[in-house]
């Protein structure tokens, strides 16, 4: 399809229900702007040189507005006579912060103790109006009454949360060899049911340092020996604001004398018993250094168990809703940590080398007493995980691809008789003789085997070079575009063009790819192994060389270096998409590319002045 008619204006297509990109990237306007205060004041007072009392107030307020307006030169635009749309938010956050802190001496005793209260707000505004059918583009955003008043649309809504706690802690130290800290936090949050609003987190840190003992005292091959340990419990509350609430909200119009009345009506329900999410933790590291601090380390074992997992749970569709947020389950976290540095090379040439490895296990203990809870989803594809005791925490969850149906096969006999030559073929796990979802299986997990990162950095001279590589082994990720594409929903859908080149014919009876027709066949699903690959990778995250400027004889600089860095540069992969390490969730562990952007490949050239 060409960009411009013969008319010269934006091609609009008679049978894809999709913009023209050029249109769409040039005649959409989104333009927003964010102004930000912020800052803090504190004061403190010593009641004597043992004893202190410190008052600090913070505050951070933020105001945005969000000008969007869709031209008619636009498929959406020119059915709608141009969209306007304009959004503003208000933001404020208030901290204050008292406490009082004692710290006292005795021989080769030393104690402190710190006790203080903590309060903060969070409120916001929104405000959002519309209108539709203008007489111009020209006056984009700043003249919404040009539009038709039956479009025009306005909306608006407050939140406010409060976060207020009681905290103590006492430190204690002999000769700096032995080391203990105790701690307590009572964390009120208003986001919770009625009955819990206050979560209680006690922890206890015990430190030893080996190195200071008399039975080391003759040994020369460490130089830093130091035994950590720690037990305590943490909360949760990102959660929203108001789940544990009941809502209400517009629920459509009714019709009155001929007059329209928007209705009310409850849009959640309430939980009055919705409490924190709380985290156990134990650690146990061990910090060393040998050969003259030449190298060195820690090791660290940990081990986390989350109760009252906070998750939104399907209920009855007689009560109204579709789910609701409660607390359910349990799962735990456990791994291993290891950090390791070294002068390999000390001179006017060095060169030094750390590296950091890390594996975490996880695993589902408890959803009280549920099967199992299906999430997650994106365009036409829903429910890709599950959580289940005994498996980690949202693994892939679908069908089984056992190859491609081929012209030869006996189709009507198999599981799934009305399947063509050329279909995906599913396998029939529990063996009942049909394909249904019964059949889905464990695919994959979004938890890596291992991490690691590798970082050297050279100098000589004036020059300084370092990189870094960071890799992941044995993570898997949920391809959405391969599912969409392969065998998309409409034969006028884009695809993938090695599935495609390389797609099933009577003439190219590959096992690896389908015939490429859109999925007519009500069997398997979108959620299969094809679409779950592997996301290990090794990436050159980051190089940088730097050349410091010699006998820079200036009045206005004391310090000169010109340095070129690059980022994101290499990545080794077996992913067939664009990136492996993306997720169109965000920080959830569920990971999909789903038309996710790639990390930025980035060269910067830069100059360093020191006044």
């Amino acid at each position: 399809m060409p960009v411009f008619d013969e008319n010269g204006n934006f091609f609009q297509s008679p049978v894809v229900n999709l913009e023209n990109p050029v249109a769409f990237a040039n005649d959409v306007y989104d333009m927003a702007e964010t102004n930000r205060t912020f800052g803090n004041v504190y004061g403190q007072y010593n009641i004597s040189d043992e004893l202190s009392v410190k008052l600090n107030l913070g505050s951070d307020r933020q105001t945005s507005r969000r000008d969007n307006y869709v031209a008619t030169s636009t498929r959406r635009g020119g059915f709608n006579g141009g969209i306007a749309d304009v959004r503003s938010n208000e933001r404020s956050n208030y901290l204050l912060e008292l406490t009082t802190n004692y710290t006292k001496e005795i021989d080769s005793h030393k104690i402190n103790f710190l006790a203080g209260y903590t309060f903060q707000e969070f409120v916001g505004r929104f405000v959002r109006s519309s209108g539709q059918n203008f007489p111009s583009d020209a006056f984009l955003t700043n003249n919404l009454n040009a539009g038709s008043q039956g479009t025009f649309a306005i909306g608006t809504n407050k939140f406010r949360n409060q976060l207020l706690s009681y905290l103590g802690r006492a430190n204690y130290s002999f000769a700096d060899k032995y080391l203990m800290t105790v701690s307590f936090r009572a964390d009120g949050s208003s986001r919770f049911g009625e009955n819990n609003k206050f979560g209680y987190f006690p922890s206890v840190a015990l430190g030893w340092r080996i190195i200071d003992e008399p039975f080391m005292s003759d040994q020369d091959f460490f130089s830093e020996l130091k035994f950590r340990s720690s037990y305590g419990l943490t909360g949760n509350q990102e959660i929203g604001n108001y789940n544990s609430l009941i809502l209400l909200g517009t629920q459509g119009q009714a019709q009155f004398d001929g007059n329209p009345f928007v209705g009310i009506s409850t849009t959640q329900a309430q939980n009055p018993n919705l409490k924190w999410e709380v985290t156990k933790q134990l650690n146990l590291g061990l910090d060393f250094s040998f050969l003259s601090g030449r190298i060195d380390g820690a090791v660290d074992y940990f081990y986390k168990q989350t109760d009252d997992l906070l998750m939104f749970l399907p209920i009855p569709r007689t009560t109204g809703f579709n789910s609701s947020l409660q607390n359910v389950g349990s799962m735990e976290n456990q791994g291993f940590e290891f950090t390791l540095s070294s002068k390999n090379v000390v001179g006017e040439f060095s060169w030094n080398t750390s590296l950091n490895f890390s594996v975490i296990r996880n695993k589902i203990l408890d959803i009280s007493g549920l099967p199992f809870i299906l999430q997650g989803g994106a365009g036409f594809t829903q429910n890709i995980s599950i959580i289940q005791e005994g498996l980690p925490l949202n693994s892939y969850f679908g069908f089984v691809v056992d190859g491609i149906f081929q012209q030869n096969d006996d189709i009507e006999n198999s599981p799934q008789p009305l399947a063509k030559p050329g279909e995906l073929r599913y396998r029939d796990v529990n063996e009942d003789g049909q394909i249904s979802p019964a059949d889905r299986d464990i695919l994959g997990s979004p938890f890596p085997d291992f991490t690691y990162g590798i970082n050297n950095s050279f100098k000589f001279r004036n020059f300084d070079l370092s990189f870094f590589i960071q890799g992941v082994q044995g993570s898997q990720i949920f391809n959405f575009n391969r599912v969409e594409s392969e065998n998309p929903i409409s034969f006028r859908r884009n695809r993938l063009a090695v599935s495609y080149t390389d797609r099933w014919t009577p003439e190219n009876p590959t096992n690896e790819n389908t015939n490429g027709q859109p999925v007519s066949v009500a069997y398997g699903g979108p959620v299969n192994s094809r679409a779950i690959e592997d996301a290990s990778f090794v990436r050159l995250r980051n190089v940088q060389l730097n050349y410091r400027i010699p006998n820079l004889s200036s009045k206005y600089f004391s310090n000169a270096s010109i340095y070129l860095s690059g980022q994101n540069l290499i990545t080794i992969t077996n992913y067939s998409g664009m990136d492996p390490e993306v997720s169109s969730f965000g920080t959830s562990n569920v990971r999909a590319d789903y038309n996710a952007y790639p990390f930025t490949r980035m060269f910067t050239l830069g100059i360093n002045l020191e006044l």
